[in-house]
């Protein structure tokens, strides 16, 4: 009960169990005292009763996001599972399903993350890490019960921690330079529309695809320190470069309600 006891009475919880079927035990309730109690008594009386149907969990509980009538700057999904996916539902249908609720989320403007926790052995972690990470969440292994209370404080610090939300850091290239490669899930790709309007914030000179680089960040939090790589060439010098050199400019853009916020940065050679 880490997470209800570390909830606010303006914070909301609901509960969606997965086993041969989904059910919604609770939907979003607030964390005052008398909802608290209720979501206790919903956890104790909890049974297992065989099946680990992830998908149709998931489908729920994106449901529930999505139609929630009130709409807060920060939700999140936190999915637990200690069984392997029953019935065995292809990797590439989790791939499809994060991906089509991520579009629907960007679309409407609404920011959201999944967190997902894979508890014991026995779970597929490839399908846990992908309905994570598509949001920019965080997948957690726990081999230790006793691990996860840690794991708990870490995702909902990650919350109550945030500062800025619908954020990118964009990496602008200087023009003998280009992207060979983009490593792990939080590269994103954006419509030429988007790219356009970036770059006309950032006073770029390119909207060239090879020259930019965008990292999503579902939220920006207090003491974050995120490492993301890339494979950058260096095309014919010119001449003009010489001695100490600017390679790329980065920037911090949260897109808050269209508002841009910016924090440049500049990596030389």
């Amino acid at each position: 009960m880490f997470i209800v006891k570390n909830l606010e009475p303006y914070d909301r919880l609901g509960i969606v169990t997965f086993q041969s079927r989904s059910v919604i035990r609770s939907h979003l309730i607030p964390m005052n005292n008398e909802g608290k109690k209720t979501i206790e008594k919903i956890v104790y009386n909890l049974n297992a009763m065989g099946g680990t149907n992830i998908k149709k969990g998931m489908e729920l509980a994106y449901k529930m996001v999505k139609e929630r009538k009130s709409k807060n700057n920060i939700a999140s999904i936190l999915l637990l599972s200690d069984g392997n996916d029953h019935p065995n539902v292809p990797v590439k249908e989790y791939t499809v399903l994060a991906k089509n609720f991520d579009k629907q989320m960007k679309n409407s403007k609404e920011s959201y993350i999944v967190h997902s926790f894979g508890i014991t052995n026995q779970h597929n972690e490839k399908k846990l890490a992908i309905l994570a990470k598509a949001s920019g969440g965080n997948f957690y292994y726990i081999n230790d019960m006793n691990d996860l209370s840690k794991a708990f404080a870490d995702s909902v610090g990650l919350l109550l921690s945030a500062i800025g939300r619908s954020a990118y850091i964009v990496i602008s290239l200087e023009k003998n330079f280009e992207f060979v490669e983009k490593f792990g899930n939080a590269w994103v790709d954006a419509d030429p529309n988007f790219v356009q309007k970036i770059t006309k914030e950032i006073s770029s000179n390119t909207s060239n695809p090879s020259k930019i680089g965008l990292i999503r960040l579902q939220y920006v939090n207090t003491g974050m320190d995120r490492t993301f790589v890339a494979k950058v060439k260096m095309n014919k010098n010119d001449g003009s470069n010489s001695g100490r050199f600017l390679i790329a400019s980065g920037m911090v853009i949260f897109l808050n309600n269209d508002i841009f916020v910016k924090v440049r940065s500049e990596a030389y050679y």
